[in-house]
């Protein structure tokens, strides 16, 4: 099968991360599949990934530096804009793809799917001092197949849950997950960018559930998600990520960025997680008014960042609520009941993940992975 253009974009931008980067970069054009491009938009204080691409010479990178500090999500937003591809999985500097991607991605033109997202997904932690010397990579149970779903139910689902836990709803993803580029210059135009909100991720995958209408969820992984010491994910695991609002990395740059009152003015993952979606939805003319579980949010928001509650509790002050705050409140404490006992349930199960110790490097997570499966 041959295509007049490519077939996909795998979008990574990058800054100050060019170890991460580079090897990436290394792992991905060792596959030899002719009809995929990989976008990079560099934003680094160095020329160290330009200098290793120098040597590549390799048809299918489309690089881009740009030197002045742009904000993270201005830096996706110009990445996005980069591909060419009819198709678009979008991917952080330090993680990369699975083979499987390109059969994937054929089988989603040959049917007319709009997006793509798995179910599982493998996760690898690059060496680091904080949580595992050596590195190690895991998934859970691998399920073959797929199913279509609704995307705008699960849109509502979220709504419904105070946006708590966001990955675990089966929304249309960029954000390691394929979609159709055209949806992406739709979203564009309705938007006047691919991005709105203070969390690319969110963002893109709420404008892509109003959006897309043949949704797929794959039950095989076709990304490896990685988190090196410089990850937000990394630094989570290290107890950051929250505090006041003024001290959050994500409105760097962004000095005119108006936070919608509907959110407690507090800042953390579940925060900037809320607020990013209420902004895209508003934008696309969507109406949250009384669809946003306020009481849910809340109790996730406290649940899950009890060494700020004096700071959330003060900003629950400056909160415009949709709902009687008696309602609010009770809501909040029947979710905090649901979410104890739904941790009391996962302590009972067994663990059916598989993990793999000392790895050193995503290729060898990548080999380790593909070696399980067969």
């Amino acid at each position: 099968m041959k295509f007049n253009n490519k077939l996909l974009s795998i979008v990574i931008p990058t800054r100050n991360r060019e170890f991460y980067c580079i090897e990436t970069i290394k792992n991905i054009i060792s596959y030899d599949f002719p009809y995929f491009e990989l976008v990079i938009n560099d934003n680094s204080d160095s020329k160290k990934i330009q200098e290793f691409l120098k040597d590549l010479n390799d048809s299918r990178i489309n690089y881009n530096y740009i030197p002045d500090r742009i904000s993270s999500s201005k830096n996706m937003d110009i990445a996005l804009a980069m591909a060419t591809g009819e198709y678009v999985i979008m991917i952080g500097d330090d993680d990369t793809i699975l083979p499987n991607i390109f059969n994937v991605v054929l089988w989603a033109k040959n049917n007319s799917i709009d997006n793509i997202t798995p179910i599982t997904q493998v996760k690898y932690t690059w060496p680091n001092p904080y949580t595992c010397k050596n590195g190690y990579v895991s998934w859970n149970n691998v399920v073959k197949g797929y199913k279509t779903i609704d995307a705008k139910r699960q849109l509502s689902f979220l709504l419904k849950n105070g946006v708590i836990n966001y990955s675990s709803f089966h929304l249309p993803k960029v954000y390691h997950g394929i979609i159709k580029r055209d949806i992406l210059i739709l979203i564009k135009q309705t938007l006047g960018s691919y991005i709105c909100g203070l969390s690319p991720d969110i963002c893109l995958a709420v404008s892509s559930a109003l959006y897309c209408e043949k949704c797929v969820l794959w039950g095989e992984p076709f990304t490896i998600a990685g988190a090196c010491p410089k990850s937000s994910t990394s630094e989570s695991q290290q107890g950051g990520h929250r505090g006041d609002l003024k001290d959050a990395p994500h409105l760097w740059g962004m000095q005119d960025y108006e936070w919608d009152l509907l959110i407690p003015p507090v800042y953390s993952v579940e925060t900037i997680w809320a607020e990013s979606a209420v902004k895209t939805l508003k934008m696309c003319q969507y109406n949250v008014d009384g669809l946003l579980n306020q009481g849910a949010l809340i109790a996730g928001i406290i649940g899950n960042n009890i060494t700020i509650y004096k700071l959330i509790l003060r900003s629950l002050n400056k909160v415009k609520y949709t709902q009687h705050k008696v309602i609010v409140f009770n809501e909040c404490i029947l979710f905090g009941v649901k979410k104890l006992i739904e941790r009391l349930c996962r302590k009972i199960k067994s663990d059916k993940s598989t993990h793999y110790f000392d790895v050193s490097d995503i290729d060898t997570a990548v080999r380790i992975y593909n070696q399980s499966i067969k």
